[in-house]
């Protein structure tokens, strides 16, 4: 658990009571967050999803690039520049794979 200022609420009623689901059906809108940043909110079934518009759904930044997998394209291209080989260890590849959303094999 964390803690939450009294002042603010975790509660997702308010949301949820204001933006009624339809069964089978995904509703979308985009909000301006708190940081100022654009969001889509998408009302299902079971509650509300939230995520970034630009860059990944959670709005991390590893190593301060858009996912693992850019940040060791960029490595790999910085060790190539100095004719040095750049290996990945199988949990980094595993990383770089599911923080691109990509399939990789």
């Amino acid at each position: 658990m964390f803690d939450v200022p009294s002042e603010m609420s975790l509660d997702l009623n308010t949301i949820l009571k204001d933006w009624p689901h339809e069964n089978g059906h995904v509703k979308v809108r985009k909000i301006t967050g708190l940081d100022g940043r654009e969001k889509l909110q998408l009302r299902v079934d079971l509650g509300v999803l939230q995520m970034e518009v630009t860059g990944r759904p959670d709005g991390q930044r590893p190593h301060n690039c858009e996912s693992l997998l850019e940040y060791h394209q960029r490595r790999a291209v910085r060790a190539a520049g100095k004719s040095e080989d750049y290996k990945l260890t199988p949990e980094e590849f595993l990383g770089a794979c599911n923080s691109s959303g990509r399939t990789c094999s």
